[in-house]
């Protein structure tokens, strides 16, 4: 019974796919390049390619947090270069490939209404614009679920996100020459988050969006300083904060059921277009992450804390391709806030950046 109903709906779906272009009011895609969710071009974790320069202002990141040995409970935070060794050098490299895709999409009424099943996944990586070139680090991002776009101005985006980090070689091996023992680093994990996305199109070219990310009852987090409560571990289903703690050698502690680890960040971008080839992009966001109320020490929560704010404001020239709507982004940013490497997200930078955005 299961396979004869298995292959009339292989049928029916295979049937309304090969007619779909002769129904006027609806139609089907299996790919498309272009997502029918549009991301901030300011963000700086945005599914798309970028080459960047960035020089920065303060909060050079010098050191690394890893895991105590001396039974303090606490986490420590060593150096990654011997005394001031490169400490006058402001330059790094930010390179991050990415997509933003639908794999299969249905639409109707000439996709005035369209659902599609989407994909967006980047590799962020920064490295030294000095000494080598070295490689702080890398992050693995991904989102998959489904995306909803009404009437070419409003678009719903739902599904499961995950965030990453990874320490670079070059910087495991500085480590290790600097403080004479391989230290192990605290990685930041979000394995996985619900996400919740709306993006609106408040004019022709002025759009505005929020999104928020939430992890999920049974997912793989860390540092455990970040970890809440009612988070379960995934391979054995128990409280994933005093296990995580114990792994990194730190106290763990509670917290009130209020402390979710929610992420929320809300921008607005203005695409001017001089002709169809050229245009001017303006573009601001704004992140607030609730781990921050831990201060990303043991301890150190309080209810009365503050969520941590960062923000990043960006303008610059547009090119456009008429018959893909693809576009490159030559751009100039500033921002205020977490270095944007995720295993860094207890240091604070802020810095100029001229970067080309692709996608």
């Amino acid at each position: 019974m299961k396979k004869t109903l298995s292959i009339l709906l292989l049928i029916l779906f295979v049937g309304i796919t090969a007619f779909a272009n002769e129904v006027p009011f609806f139609s089907f895609k299996w790919f498309n390049s272009k997502s029918l969710y549009d991301q901030n071009p300011a963000d700086v974790f945005s599914a798309n390619s970028t080459l960047a320069y960035l020089g920065f202002l303060s909060g050079q990141p010098r050191t690394i947090r890893v895991t105590p040995i001396d039974g303090s409970g606490q986490y420590e935070d060593i150096p990654i270069y011997k005394d001031g060794h490169y400490s006058d050098e402001k330059a790094y490299l930010h390179l991050k490939t990415g997509a933003n895709v639908g794999f299969i999409r249905f639409a109707l009424f000439r996709e005035k209404v369209a659902l599609e099943f989407g994909l967006s996944a980047a590799l962020n990586s920064i490295f030294q614009g000095f000494g080598g070139a070295d490689i702080l680090g890398y992050d693995g991002v991904y989102f998959i679920g489904p995306q909803l776009r009404l009437f070419d101005r409003v678009s719903f985006k739902v599904g499961l996100q995950h965030y990453s980090g990874h320490y670079g070689d070059e910087t495991l091996e500085n480590i290790n020459k600097v403080n004479g023992v391989l230290r192990e680093g605290i990685a930041y994990t979000r394995d996985n988050n619900l996400f919740f996305g709306l993006n609106v199109d408040i004019l022709k070219n002025l759009h505005f969006n929020i999104e928020a990310t939430l992890p999920m009852e049974k997912s793989w987090m860390g540092p455990a300083v970040h970890i809440p409560s009612w988070v379960l571990k995934p391979s054995n289903e128990k409280p994933a904060h005093p296990i995580v703690a114990g792994e990194e050698n730190v106290t763990a502690v509670e917290y009130p059921d209020s402390y979710k680890a929610w992420s929320v960040q809300t921008g607005l971008w203005y695409d001017y277009s001089f002709t169809n080839q050229l245009g001017l992009s303006i573009a601001a966001i704004i992140k607030f992450h609730q781990d921050g109320m831990t201060l990303h020490t043991v301890g150190g929560y309080q209810e009365d804390n503050p969520w941590e704010k960062e923000f990043t404001l960006g303008v610059g020239v547009v090119l456009k391709d008429p018959k893909t709507d693809f576009k490159t982004r030559i751009n100039f940013s500033y921002h205020n806030g977490r270095t944007p490497l995720l295993n860094f997200f207890y240091q604070r930078s802020s810095y100029i950046g001229f970067s080309i955005i692709m996608g």
